[in-house]
């Protein structure tokens, strides 16, 4: 159960989360027989989230290893670091998620970007990090980019995250290049804040947020 409270005269957002139930091994032996059964053909995989209690840091390593198409990665801490030998095209962890996840902290823009580049050596393609309605930053194994969002007025934000990989992998698998599916999904996570309700995303709206999205890469 996860209870949203919205305090309307000030603008904060509080998220009460209860946590998830342990998993069995059995429960996790049907998850994986299930992802076995994606079709080949499908463009893109999206595996996003905090694993439940009794769930082994390995888990979306293991998934990734009998994937038949590009994953889009969204975790952070061992389950990130345990994943990223297995190549992900895509990985997006937050900038808080990112410190923890290296031990660090991250004071400064070279600090981030340095952070970034050290999990691209790790294994992903593209690293993305965002920092809630404020610049997200993006690199590959050589260039790095800074992305500035739409600005919407935002009601409810929670969500934004996975609104924003499933734009990202929605623009894959429609031809676009990374570069451009990643104003996708921006402008898909601020369509998600700028409504009550998580995910009622209009394709027609995101579009129009996604002409306000700009971006340059940063040498």
């Amino acid at each position: 159960m996860c209870t949203t409270l919205l305090d309307r005269s000030s603008g904060t957002t509080t998220e009460l989360v209860e946590n998830a139930r342990p998993v069995s091994a059995t429960e996790l032996e049907e998850f994986v027989r299930a992802f076995g059964t994606i079709p080949p053909d499908a463009g893109m995989v999206v595996l996003s989230g905090s694993l439940p209690a009794g769930t082994p840091k390995t888990f979306y390593r293991d998934l990734i290893a009998q994937a038949k198409a590009p994953v889009v990665l969204d975790a952070s801490g061992a389950e990130l670091l345990e994943a990223l030998p297995l190549k992900p095209l895509c990985v997006k962890p937050n900038r808080e998620e990112l410190s923890r996840t290296l031990g660090r902290e991250l004071h400064s823009d070279d600090d981030l970007r340095a952070a970034m580049h050290e999990v691209c050596r790790l294994g992903a393609e593209w690293v993305l990090v965002s920092h809630g309605a404020e610049a997200l930053w993006a690199c590959d194994a050589e260039r790095d980019f800074i992305f500035r969002p739409a600005k919407v007025s935002a009601v409810n934000p929670i969500g934004s995250g996975d609104c924003l990989a499933a734009g990202i992998a929605w623009g894959l698998t429609n031809g676009m290049k990374m570069l451009e599916s990643i104003r996708t999904g921006i402008a898909a996570a601020a369509d998600n804040a700028s409504l009550l309700l998580p995910a009622r995303l209009d394709p027609a709206r995101v579009l129009r947020f996604k002409e306000a999205v700009s971006f340059k890469e940063v040498k």
